[in-house]
């Protein structure tokens, strides 16, 4: 393995006394965004630690800092108040800045017993999430059902997460919001109000304290850390680091919704003792933070990714899980299925962070010990940076890191060209396989693809098709699996993607791995089209075979031929046999899978989904039709 010191001077401009890089094969290219709580200002650095670029704050930085998808930083600074001066985590004013420091919003929630505190949320529509405790009086709180003998004399602090649109440079509209203190349950007094069963999984029990500190005098009794928007289902990912679990809430309601019965949890997990779901062994996370939904595009993209912070256990770890359906696509409350886990030989109580890259490694910000960690899927530390060194040093809640082509740095000084990688198959973002068809566009090429694979080797990719701003590449069949990157003539930055060892597609006829199954259809000897163009649609739609004699299918695909096993092959849940498949010599990178004799008992179904399978790898579903 290439070891690598990169050993950097103390300097105003450098951010660490020492970058380790141990592989640099293996290293995601790109800058780190944070912003440590010692400074007001937030940054961009180097992988060898230089500080690249700064944005300033007006105030004392509290934890929340994001580098949005226009440029812009969204920051919260601290308030210091009477009524939540113990707060940790505390924040109190939302600032959004241009790239140039101008300070372009600045909001502060308009409620008296309400305080912004450890995270925001940009929004696509421009809006701003913004979680914020919001005080009960201890009379409140005996009311509602809370015991006495667990409530201070101070009152509670309850939960609550507020839509802003801005309005003017200082101020905003809240156009949706949800209150943890409408969802409570409390089984202990029938007199009182939200009486109900503790055990209900969408219902926050008004008296379970978990791991709350001292609940007596500790008003802090949910202490949400984090919020996570996903546009596509519009719903909010946040987490309770003393209940240690995650809640996912749906944000496609009114507010009047909000605070009803479509306002309750829509999934809980991690710690089931806190709805009586199960015994303390069941418990998964341990005070958790920043649970992400993995994005598209990216190696477990739908997963969720979380830094379970574990400090009891002694050490922290990333976690990606996969949250359980039932057959209506419905959460399952408290299960999960556990996808990959890195255990750091490190542990912080507080703060955390945990990022996947495109290359399939994971960025972990380990808050405490001021360490940023990058690992590969095979739990490889391939990068360790020190955040404890520098004028802008120590803790830092979170760190994530962006490419020279994200769309948050467009139009900067350090963006580099837009450059989508994407499978031949399917035309979207997301791991390839050696031997398999890989799509590039760029603004220019000039050349033919080098890819370097996770050993170090490079090899030029055979270049299957090439046009203007686009070319299509075989992957060679010897790279090594693991992270990669690639190179494009003209293009100074290499990216980052990742192989894996299969990585099947089905070609759909639309070119797009989608709608008609880009297939022949053979009925006893014939040759009979399974599409046709429809003028009107402007797309290509079913035309159904008729299951008439013998029927055989020939399918078009890519990532198969370079596989050790033969692969499976279902129509409509259907198995059918695989008669032979091979690589197409004339069509670099495309394998041709023949399947059949096809069922009689598959006559009528309509837009029947066809899905590969190897290696216990499933392909996308193209489809096709039958009479």
């Amino acid at each position: 393995m290439l070891i690598r010191f990169v050993l950097s001077t103390l300097a105003a401009s450098c951010f660490a006394q020492a970058v380790v890089s141990l592989d640099a094969n293996k290293i995601s290219s790109g800058y780190l965004f944070l912003g440590p709580t010692a400074s007001e200002q937030s940054h961009l650095i180097s992988n060898d630690g230089k500080v690249v670029h700064s944005w300033p704050g007006l105030h004392e930085a509290g934890l929340a800092v994001k580098l949005l998808r226009d440029g812009t930083v969204l920051r919260s600074g601290v308030i210091h108040t009477s009524t939540f001066n113990d707060g940790r985590g505390k924040g109190g004013k939302v600032e959004k800045r241009a790239w140039n420091g101008d300070l372009l919003w600045s909001y502060v929630l308009p409620f008296e017993n309400t305080l912004q505190h450890h995270d925001v949320e940009g929004m696509p529509n421009g809006n701003v999430l913004i979680l914020a405790w919001e005080r009960f009086s201890k009379e409140q709180a005996v009311a509602a059902g809370r015991r006495e003998a667990i409530v201070p004399d101070g009152g509670i602090w309850s939960e609550a997460i507020y839509e802003v649109r801005p309005t003017g440079p200082e101020s905003g509209e809240i156009v949706w919001e949800w209150h943890a203190w409408d969802h409570i349950v409390q089984d202990t007094d029938p007199a009182k109000p939200h009486y109900g069963s503790a055990a209900d999984p969408r219902k926050i029990n008004v008296n379970f304290t978990g791991g709350v500190p001292n609940p007596a005098t500790n008003p802090d009794w949910l202490h949400l850390n984090s919020l996570n928007y996903n546009a596509k289902l519009d719903q909010i990912l946040t987490g309770s680091r003393p209940w240690s679990e995650i809640w996912i809430i749906d944000h496609a309601t009114t507010k009047e919704e909000a605070a009803g019965v479509k306002g309750d949890l829509l999934y809980r997990y991690g710690n089931p003792l806190s709805n009586r779901a199960g015994a303390a062994a069941d418990q998964t996370l341990i005070n958790q933070h920043d649970p992400q939904w993995i994005a598209d595009g990216l190696p477990g993209a739908g997963n969720i990714l979380v830094f379970n912070n574990g400090p009891s256990r002694g050490y922290s770890s990333a976690d990606e899980i996969r949250p359980a359906l039932d057959a209506q696509g419905k959460y399952v409350f408290n299960k999960a299925e556990l996808i990959w886990s890195y255990a750091a030989n490190a542990v912080t109580p507080t703060g955390g962070s945990a990022q996947r890259l495109p290359n399939g490694n994971t960025l972990l910000c380990v808050s405490n010990v001021n360490l940023v960690l990058e690992v590969t899927p095979e739990k490889e530390t391939v990068y360790r940076l020190n955040l404890g060194a520098g004028d802008a040093g120590g803790y830092t809640f979170r760190a994530n890191r962006f490419y020279p082509d994200s769309v948050e740095l467009l139009g900067t000084p350090l963006a580099g060209p837009a450059i989508r990688l994407t499978h031949g198959a399917t035309r979207r973002p997301g791991a390839l396989a050696p031997g398999a068809l890989g799509v590039l566009e760029a603004h220019e090429i000039k050349g033919p693809v080098r890819i370097v694979d996770s050993a170090g080797r490079s090899s030029e990719a055979v270049t299957a098709r090439q046009s203007a701003g686009e070319v299509q590449f075989v992957v060679p069949s010897a790279a090594a699996p693991g992270p990669a990157r690639f190179f494009v003539p003209g293009i100074e930055t290499p990216r980052d993607f990742r192989l894996q060892p299969i990585a099947p597609g089905l070609f759909g006829i639309n070119g797009k791995g989608e709608g008609a199954a880009a297939a022949l259809a053979i009925v006893n000897g014939t040759p009979v089209p399974v599409a046709a163009y429809d003028e009107t649609m402007k797309d290509f739609v079913q035309r159904p075979i008729p299951l008439i004699g013998d029927v055989y299918l020939s399918l078009f695909g890519t990532g198969i031929s370079n596989s050790r096993s033969k692969p499976a092959v279902a129509i409509g849940g259907v198995a059918i046999p695989v008669a032979a498949e091979t690589p197409l010599s004339e069509f670099p990178g495309v394998d041709q899978i023949n399947i059949g004799p096809i069922p009689r008992t598959l006559a009528g179904r309509k837009n029947a989904p066809v899905v590969l399978e190897i290696d216990g790898v499933k392909s996308n579903g193209v489809q096709v039709s039958f009479e």
